[in-house]
């Protein structure tokens, strides 16, 4: 019985997140041919910094990535030298 309603928080929970995505995405699309229609250079313009903020995103998660994967490394070097 608990496993049934374990399934059943997965599948709202990816329901909910697949449905809140689908209309993000959609009012993006939106928002973004209304703004080329309005101004072609401002449309650029934000098009140029939602490019930047995801690849400075990019990058900030593979150096977090890298320095999680050297942490793991030395703690586990130290518990193994602790043995």
């Amino acid at each position: 019985m608990v496993r049934l309603g374990s399934n059943s928080s997965v599948k709202e929970i990816l329901t909910s997140t697949v449905f809140s995505a689908f209309m993000d995405g959609t009012m993006a699309s939106v928002y973004l041919i209304l703004l080329l229609l309005a101004s072609g250079p401002l449309t650029i313009i934000v098009m140029t910094m939602g490019a930047a903020r995801l690849g400075l995103m990019a990058i900030i998660r593979w150096k977090q990535r890298q320095f999680l994967t050297q942490t793991i490394d030395n703690q586990a070097r130290s518990q193994t030298s602790m043995v």
